[in-house]
């Protein structure tokens, strides 16, 4: 799972002296911190045993970017629970700059645990770059995904995801093999799984 922050350039462009720069770079570290341990809380939960693995590591939290692994099966709703945290903690720094909401895209890579790590990287960065694209065109946390059930040698998602989905996204329509989504088709199509 790789996650990045939206526009946090502009934001951090409208910091008008180096204490204001540190205070908003302070915000976002803090922020993306805690969205990050709260999703982990409410996609796993407490009912754990000391004793067990835990089904995640995470590989960097900086700023307003996270890297994770996580098991597949919690893939799904840690990107909802992730995004709508990150939102949700951002809410008054928007409000102390005048500004939009802040908002984040993620993007996950579904693989074998032998899938090598350099393709799983590259498609990660790719499909978070299809998010971005999403998220800046709707002003929306937007999120990419990609389930690999065979073992493929891409450096671009784009390259597997056009061989084999529909592209054409009806007006108010959308469907699993549309994507990238926004936060709030990510949840009704969880929704619709969970039914």
């Amino acid at each position: 799972v790789y996650a990045d922050g939206n526009n946090i350039g502009d934001l951090l462009e409208m910091a008008k002296s180096p204490a204001a720069y540190r205070h908003v770079s302070q915000q976002l570290k803090d922020g993306t911190e805690n969205a990050l341990f709260e999703a982990l809380y409410k996609t796993i939960g407490s009912n754990r045993s000391k004793y067990e693995t835990l089904p995640f590591e995470i590989i960097n939290i900086g700023g307003d970017d996270i890297s994770i692994i996580i098991q597949a099966k919690y893939a799904w709703l840690f990107t909802i629970n992730f995004l709508e945290q990150f939102e949700d903690v951002m809410k008054g720094l928007p409000e102390e700059l005048g500004m939009d909401k802040i908002t984040s895209s993620l993007a996950f890579l579904a693989s074998k645990p032998k899938y090598p790590v350099l393709f799983m990287e590259k498609l990660a960065d790719s499909l978070l770059k299809e998010a971005k694209g999403r998220a800046k065109d709707t002003g929306e946390s937007a999120m990419s995904f990609l389930y690999l059930t065979n073992p493929v040698a891409a450096y671009t998602a784009k390259e597997l995801i056009d061989a084999y989905y529909l592209r054409e996204r009806a007006r108010n329509q959308f469907s699993l093999t549309l994507r990238p989504y926004t936060l709030g088709e990510s949840k009704i199509l969880w929704e619709i799984a969970d039914e």
